[in-house]
């Protein structure tokens, strides 16, 4: 199926508001209880050690200054530090948090800092969930002297350059919620509470580099009843996502079936057109997931009209919802009636490129719709009027005549359909 592009620039159709990727508060109905809080105003405390300590080619001086613990780095290398906390004793059937306040240089030198989280099922390796002082967060995990990404790099909407930023995990049956002053960053499964914790810096740069930790706070609660309903099917990754997006309130439940669908191809070289594969499948609330590679034929294509995505909620071949990657380094989300295009919103996810890969994911879920690109909530939309059930697939758009024009490999296609 090829169809035209028609663009309308009304609005009266779908009524839309932009939400950010992180904007939801902690929970502060939990009893918590403050199991260790660190006191730096007394310079002769003994849980965490004060001078001068070499490892290899770094080089780390630990002091308290203005009642905060002061590490300077140097380290031409890049080799990591880390220290372990004072020792605590959890209740049974607990859930537990590890806070810090953590002030990282202005902009330079680069530098991150965080929380370590000891593996649960290995004692020889460890999480650390990093803030950076280029405004980004992320998850990684550290085994056998490799790093395995877990959360990327994600950009921070909200992050005080050159101050205090307090961050905080919550961890209740394995899964651990990572929060930037009490607003939820993002989630993801442990699978068990950590064997140890600590306190992690790694430099950037082989400058002599300062960071500080202060408020330091190790705390449980009454383990909360687990309320996952997703099967036991759903990998990893998507199961993530659904949490973090429930969490978010950018959906409103779990439960649902899981499938994958298989790798497809699709090319088109009629500029200005575009062409749809559908799965066969119908329904109204769901998640879309594919592994995209992009390719033009052309060196000088039309690169907003080019690139490779979903349409979903399709009533028929001219009433759709669809969000593609396009070339020129955005995602556009947009509404179909009656072959007229609706433009809904914008996200960008990088610079222009006639060839490029990334992981596109979709979430509808009632009147919110959510954009993830490489597992990082871009955005939702939320109250797009637009909820009827329909169809899903596959889409290229053509910004050339060339040859094959534009070309988009599907790979790793996955599926949640919400009940």
């Amino acid at each position: 199926m090829i169809k035209k592009i028609t663009l309308a620039l009304i609005y009266l159709f779908v009524l839309v508001y932009p939400v950010s990727a992180q904007d939801n508060l902690a929970d502060t109905g939990t009893d918590w209880t403050v199991l260790y809080q660190s006191d730096f105003s007394n310079l002769q405390q003994t849980d965490w050690p004060i001078g001068v300590t070499t490892t290899g080619t770094s080089i780390v001086q630990y002091a308290i200054t203005e009642q905060r613990y002061h590490w300077q780095i140097t380290s031409p290398d890049g080799q990591f530090s880390w220290l372990g906390t004072p020792a605590v004793t959890f209740s049974a059937d607990t859930q537990i948090a590890f806070s810090a306040a953590i002030a990282l240089p202005y902009f330079s030198p680069s530098i991150c800092g965080g929380l370590l989280l000891g593996d649960p099922a290995d004692a020889d390796s460890f999480y650390t969930f990093l803030l950076c002082n280029d405004s980004t967060y992320g998850l990684y995990r550290y085994q056998e002297g490799n790093w395995i990404q877990a959360i990327p790099f994600t950009a921070l909407t909200t992050f005080e350059q050159g101050q205090a930023n307090r961050v905080r995990v919550e961890i209740n049956h394995g899964w651990a919620d990572f929060y930037l002053e009490d607003s939820l960053l993002d989630t993801y499964n442990l699978s068990g509470q950590p064997a140890s914790l600590g306190l992690y810096a790694q430099p950037l740069s082989a400058e002599a580099t300062d960071l500080y930790f202060s408020d330091i706070r190790i705390e449980e609660a009454p383990a909360k009843a687990e309320t996952l309903s997703i099967g036991a099917d759903v990998p990893d990754a998507i199961a993530r996502t659904l949490r973090v997006l429930e969490q978010k309130d950018r959906i409103s439940g779990m439960a649902g079936t899981y499938q994958t669908f298989a790798d497809q191809e699709l090319s088109l070289a009629q500029m200005g057109f575009y062409q749809v594969s559908n799965f066969g499948v119908s329904g109204q609330d769901v998640l879309l997931q594919a592994d995209i590679a992009w390719n033009s034929a052309f060196d000088k294509p039309d690169y907003k009209n080019s690139g490779c995505g979903f349409v979903f909620r399709a009533e028929n071949e001219y009433t759709f919802l669809r969000a593609y990657i396009a070339l020129d380094g955005n995602i556009y989300l947009s509404a179909f009636r009656n072959g007229t295009e609706i433009p809904i919103f914008t996200y960008n996810y990088g610079s222009w490129s006639l060839t490029g890969q990334g992981t596109l994911t979709i979430v509808a879920n009632a009147a919110k719709i959510s954009v993830l690109f490489n597992q990082n909530l871009l955005g939702t939309v939320y109250n797009a009027t637009w909820m009827a059930t329909g169809g899903a697939g596959l889409t290229v758009l053509s910004g050339t005549n060339l040859d094959y024009g534009t070309a988009c490999s599907f790979t790793n296609g996955q599926m949640y359909l919400f009940e």
